[in-house]
């Protein structure tokens, strides 16, 4: 009777164990598709308009501004001037101003409000 008593323990707790890990993969696995949703819904917005750029992007025109003399300025959804760091994931609408030979002048960055777009 004791042996059988201490079977069902062990099989009671091997199988808490392995459901315990397995519930943890669960989550892993939901996160990684909430996060695959977003860099999809990301992808979709920036293949449905040619002037959607990253951040990156931004970063990208910032450090190019001085050496290529050209201006580059940021605004936040409501058209208020952007200050602080630029997430490289967030997304920016981009309008380039050229002067008649082709020569870029400005550019202007307006960020995308991701939260309407859900």
């Amino acid at each position: 009777m004791d042996k059988i008593i201490a079977t069902v323990v062990v099989i009671v707790l091997t199988l808490g164990l392995i459901s315990y890990a397995i519930i943890g993969q669960i989550g892993g696995v939901k996160d990684a598709g909430d996060q695959v949703s977003s860099e999809q819904n990301r992808l979709n917005i920036m293949m449905s308009n040619p002037d959607i750029v990253s951040g990156s992007t931004v970063k990208e025109y910032q450090g190019n501004a001085i050496i290529k003399s050209f201006t580059v300025s940021l605004q936040d959804e409501k058209g208020e001037i952007l200050t602080g760091e630029i997430n490289d994931k967030s997304l920016f609408i981009m309008k380039k101003t050229t002067l008649p030979n082709g020569n870029l002048t400005e550019i202007d960055f307006k960020l995308v409000d991701l939260s309407s777009t859900n």
